[in-house]
């Protein structure tokens, strides 16, 4: 017993010993070389140190390096510079083998350089290999930066980093969980590859990978790879209050001029020489829920979108509010320039289809459109939008890559209730009857003013019966063939056909010849309003009679519009023969 106990005591004064003189027979110079190597696993070329390390217990034997500099194995760069590296030194392998093999690091500030070329070439690269003799298992960063930059000039710096990052063993799960600090938006972030080697290998590995921030929140459960660029497969979702705000966080403002708000999706991904690919996405944007396929360019010069999606209901009342907003502040402001967004910064191909469109308190049917942006280019197409009873089908093209936007507009509408149509649009409700026709617009300008000077086109349009409320033509034919009869300057009248073709130039509609065709009369007209004002003038000719105005003895009476759109007043012209 009393052997039992002084070989007891032994082994403490020896393990004390040991503690007490450890400190002094630490080589600094064998640690930082096997430091290096560990690092230079890293990518890292070579480590510096400036002032003189400490070796202590704490409980744990550690050494720390003040003002620590790492090389980028790639470049003369720097790579990382921090105020300390502090590394665990396993007590077991320095007693028995005198081996020196940090486990543990911790990096105090560290601020990472990354960079990228101009041939797409970083400044750091995973290892091609993990040895299996490595000890080290664990790196914590504490107030750590990293500072990214791109070819292009953009760049990117997330701050205060706080995390601890874990490897068991080769084959082991790494994981890594901590905060950060991004524009000033703090996020947590937390994710895990089940086998390390496998991915340094260039093999899939199961990752898991979550952010939760205030601008973004997002989860992945799959493979990851890294075989001439990171690629993966499994299962995404996203969402963030303001697609607007997060575009701008990233480096890729589009303005405040599209709603463009909060927005979720959820969609197996698969991930492949920059390109983001989800197969069978649930999107909601802006409140409006759709599903389909969509793919993101990450790796184009502009970020690029793809998206084919279809909706039941989609409401576009905030992206027509936001439209009529811009186009209301160019009116206040006609001389000034537009300011309108040159839309450069992303490119997009989007093909859209849904039961029904709602834009205010509209409800419109069966619905399909793309639209196509690249390079500043907006092209817009309803290939079928049924309305009013009738169809719409239109084409619009908008560039505003620089200060002078132009534009240009198709459009054709078939079979369309005009006494609803110009009901809800103009408030406008003398006229009914079912409308067909055509319309091309273009212009161009700088400002309000210019857009207006500039804008030239042409249309034509049929309206089979139909009715004009306010006054009776018929009692009219009566009045100019009876003299004793009373003018009846109310009531409405009908007609079998009203066709016309209309011209757009400097500012003003124009037709010349408009004809109204009823039962006992037909009307020639021609008149012209300018845009933006409300006034109308207009004269015709209304011939009365008949088959016997083809005789030679039909009333024929001319008359003049004048007023409003909304309030049109017809008049004899004096010179109509009473």
């Amino acid at each position: 017993m009393k052997r039992l106990a002084l070989l007891s005591l032994g082994l403490v004064g020896l393990v004390l010993a040991f503690l007490l003189l450890a400190p002094e027979l630490v080589s600094i110079e064998v640690v930082r070389r096997s430091i290096s190597r560990e690092v230079t696993g890293w990518s890292g070329r070579s480590l510096t140190f400036e002032g003189t390390p400490a070796v202590a217990f704490t409980p744990y034997l550690t050494v720390t390096f003040p003002k620590v500099t790492i090389g980028s194995s790639r470049n003369q760069d720097t790579l990382v510079v921090m105020d300390s590296l502090r590394a665990q030194v396993p007590i077991l392998p320095l007693i028995f083998r005198g081996r020196i093999e940090p486990a543990t690091f911790d990096f105090e500030r560290p601020v990472f350089h990354i960079a990228v070329d101009n041939t797409g070439r970083a400044n750091w690269e995973l290892p091609a290999g993990l040895e299996e003799s490595t000890r080290a298992r664990s790196l914590t960063v504490s107030q750590g930066t990293i500072d990214y930059a791109d070819p292009d000039g953009h760049s990117v710096r997330i701050e205060k980093i706080d995390a601890t990052l874990h490897w068991p063993d080769s084959s082991g799960r790494a994981r890594v969980k901590g905060r950060a600090s991004w524009q000033g938006n703090l996020a947590d972030f937390e994710a895990s590859l089940d086998t390390l080697a496998d991915f340094i290998a260039g093999r899939p590995a199961r990752a898991r990978l979550s952010i939760d921030s205030t601008p973004l929140r997002a989860a992945y459960d799959g493979t990851i790879q890294q075989l001439g660029g990171l690629s993966g497969r499994g299962d995404l979702s996203l969402s963030t209050p303001s697609i607007r705000k997060l575009a701008a966080l990233l480096g890729k403002p589009i303005g405040d001029s599209l709603p463009l708000g909060a927005a979720q999706v959820r969609s197996s991904a698969e991930l492949a020489r920059g390109v983001l690919s989800l197969g069978d996405a649930k999107l909601t944007l802006d409140g409006n829920t759709g599903e389909g396929a969509v793919s993101v360019n990450l790796a184009a010069p502009r970020p690029a979108f793809q998206a084919t999606l279809a909706f039941d209901t989609l409401d576009l009342t905030a992206y027509a509010d936001a439209i009529a907003t811009l186009v209301d502040a160019s009116r206040a402001a006609p001389a000034a320039p537009l300011g309108w967004p040159r839309l450069d910064r992303f490119d997009v191909d989007l093909r859209l289809s849904a039961d029904a469109v709602r834009v205010d308190s509209e409800t419109f049917g069966r619905t399909a459109a793309s639209a196509a942006l690249r390079d500043g280019r907006l092209d817009l197409a309803i290939g079928e939008m049924m309305l009013y009873g009738g169809r719409l089908s239109a084409s619009l093209s908008a560039d505003m890559r620089n200060d002078t936007p132009s534009a240009s507009l198709q459009a054709r509408v078939d079979g369309i209730q005009l006494h609803a149509a110009l009901s809800d649009m103009f408030a406008l409700s003398a006229l009914d009857g079912t409308a067909s026709g055509t319309l091309s617009l273009q212009a161009r300008g700088e400002s309000w003013n210019g857009l207006l000077a500039s804008l030239a086109g042409k249309g034509s349009g049929v309206v089979t019966d139909g009715t004009i409320d306010g006054f009776n033509l018929t009692a009219l034919g009566t009045t100019a063939t009876q003299p004793n009869a009373t003018v009846l300057a109310s009531g409405s009248t009908r007609f079998q056909t009203a066709k016309g073709d209309f011209t757009v130039q400097s500012g003003t509609v124009k037709t010349d010849n408009l004809t109204l065709q009823a039962t006992g009369y037909r009307i020639a007209l021609g008149g012209q309003a300018a845009l933006g004002e409300p006034e109308v003038s207009a004269r015709g000719l209304i011939s009365f009679g008949g088959s016997a105005a083809r005789e030679g003895s039909a009333v024929r009476l001319p008359f003049v519009i004048g007023g409003s759109w909304r309030h049109p007043a017809f008049a004899p012209s004096p010179s109509m023969p009473w």
